[in-house]
């Protein structure tokens, strides 16, 4: 799901993606402003992530993936009912196996692990096992990947600042803003 996200929102899986969208958005600059333009840049990091994000959330945004990955990937609904994988959990695939060694996971059961995997977390504390309320679990194979679905299907909601050049990505839960600015006007556009 994560590698099916659309344009729109912030997740980057390498340094070299925002490398590249730093060179294209630097041609843009010039190419709109010419040397007559700077640079503002804001950096975050997303306090708690897996901590404060409530679990029915996690679980809806990724009901909501499930719901448009269709168009998300331009497939068809036959490729896109399941996924399958090596059974260490990497080399995920579209669709049924065409070798040996892989498993298959069907959507709906995927679902089901991760609103089991997100409502059934425990914690031991003063020796007293507990549920936990809020946060995704941390460490576990689907972690990583539901707290960034979460936070992408937020953002495919979120505005961009209109009429300005660059952008903002997101690593995980750290966060990374720039835009070209040549006017006071636009450099407020681009800090909201």
């Amino acid at each position: 799901m994560v590698k099916a996200l659309p344009a729109g929102q912030f997740t980057v899986v390498d340094t070299v993606t925002v490398l590249n969208k730093l060179r294209t958005w630097h041609k843009m600059a010039t190419d709109r402003y010419g040397l007559q333009f700077r640079w503002i840049m804001m950096v975050g990091d997303i306090s708690a992530m897996y901590d404060e994000i409530d679990p029915k959330i996690a679980c809806d945004a990724l009901r909501q993936a499930l719901s448009t990955v269709q168009v998300w990937t331009d497939r068809r609904g036959a490729r896109c009912k399941g996924v399958n994988m090596a059974y260490n959990g990497g080399d995920a695939k579209w669709g049924m196996p065409n070798a040996d060694r892989r498993v298959y996971i069907d959507l709906k059961i995927l679902l089901e692990l991760v609103e089991f995997d997100c409502l059934n977390t425990l914690y031991k504390f003063c020796g007293q096992v507990n549920c936990r309320k809020f946060g995704v679990p941390m460490g576990g194979f689907m972690s990583p990947h539901m707290a960034v679905l979460t936070l992408a299907m937020f953002e495919l909601e979120m505005d961009e600042p209109s009429g300005l050049v660059g952008g903002i990505v997101r690593y995980m839960d750290d966060v990374f803003g720039i835009y070209a600015v040549q006017t006071e006007e636009e450099e407020r556009t681009g800090l909201k």
